[in-house]
C-alpha cells in the first residue's frame, strides 16, 4: 500500500512540472500582436523589387526592413542582423525577424493601437540641456538612434540647426547641418536633409526645426523661434536657459 501511494504522489508531482514546464512555452507561443501601421509597412515591404528580411519589435508598433538593390544579392545573415540592428537602435527595445523574403515567419495578428502598450526606452538626455527643463522633456522622446546623432550633433562646428518629423512618434526622419557659414543657411540645409530622410522613410509628417545650435526650438512659436534664432546669431554657445522668458 506504501509503495502504491508513493508512486501515485510521484506521478502528480511529474505531471506538475509538466504542467509548469509547459505553460511559459505556451504564453510563448502566442501571436505576435502587430499595429496596422507596422502591416502597411509590411506591404510596402513586400512590395520592393527583392524583399530580404523585415524586423519588428516585440512591443509590435515598430519595424525595419532590408532589402536588395542588386539582380543578384542573397538573403544572407549580414542582411538580418542589419534589420534586427536598425529596428532596435531606431525602436529602442528588443525585435525579431518576422519575415524572410515575403513569407511570414512567426504567427501574429493585428491589434488595436489603442490597447498596445509601447515599450519605454532610457530617456534621451544631452550635457548642454538640463533634463528637468521643458526643452530636456522634448530631447527625452528621442529613442537611441536619434538621440545618438542629436548627441553628435551637439558636438559639431557652428552654424548648425537640426530639424525632425514629431520627436514623438516612433520612426523619425532628421537631417542636421554644421560648419555653415549663417545660422538661415544651416536651418535650410537641415529642414532639406530632414525632407530627404523623410521621403526614404515613406513619412507623411512634416520636417520642423528642432533645435538651432543647443537651442531647442520644438514647439515654440514662431515669434519664439526667430528671437531664438537672434540670440544664437549673436552667441553661438547660448542655450535655452539664455531665452527670455516669453511676455
Amino acid at each position: 500500500m506504501r509503495c502504491r501511494l508513493w508512486m501515485l504522489l510521484v506521478g502528480f508531482v511529474a505531471a506538475m512540472a509538466v504542467f509548469v514546464l509547459r505553460y511559459p512555452q505556451a504564453a510563448a507561443d502566442d501571436p505576435l500582436v502587430l499595429s496596422p501601421d507596422v502591416m502597411a509597412e509590411f506591404v510596402q515591404y513586400k512590395a520592393r523589387s527583392k524583399p530580404l528580411y523585415f524586423a519588428v519589435s516585440t512591443d509590435g508598433l515598430f519595424s525595419w526592413w532590408s532589402y536588395c538593390m542588386d539582380y543578384n544579392c542573397q538573403a544572407t545573415q549580414s542582411y538580418r542582423q542589419e534589420a534586427i540592428e536598425h529596428c532596435e537602435h531606431e525602436s529602442g527595445t528588443d525585435c525579431v525577424i518576422f519575415a524572410v523574403g515575403n513569407v511570414a515567419q512567426l504567427e501574429y495578428r493585428v491589434g488595436d493601437p489603442s490597447t498596445m502598450t509601447a515599450a519605454k526606452p532610457t530617456p534621451c538626455t544631452v550635457d548642454a540641456i538640463a533634463a528637468d527643463s521643458a526643452a530636456g522633456a522634448i530631447v527625452a522622446l528621442f529613442r537611441p538612434a536619434a538621440c545618438s546623432n542629436f548627441r553628435s550633433f551637439g558636438h559639431s562646428a557652428d552654424f548648425k540647426a537640426f530639424a525632425t518629423t514629431d520627436p514623438a512618434k516612433f520612426k523619425v526622419a532628421r537631417g542636421w547641418a554644421t560648419r555653415y557659414g549663417g545660422a538661415d543657411e544651416a536651418v535650410k540645409q537641415a529642414l532639406a536633409e530632414c525632407a530627404k530622410s523623410a521621403e526614404e522613410l515613406a513619412l507623411s509628417d512634416p520636417c520642423e526645426l528642432f533645435a538651432i545650435g543647443d537651442i531647442v526650438v520644438r514647439g515654440m512659436s514662431e515669434e519664439e523661434k526667430r528671437a531664438a534664432t537672434e540670440l544664437y546669431k549673436k552667441n553661438k554657445k547660448a542655450t535655452n536657459a539664455d531665452l527670455r522668458p516669453p511676455s
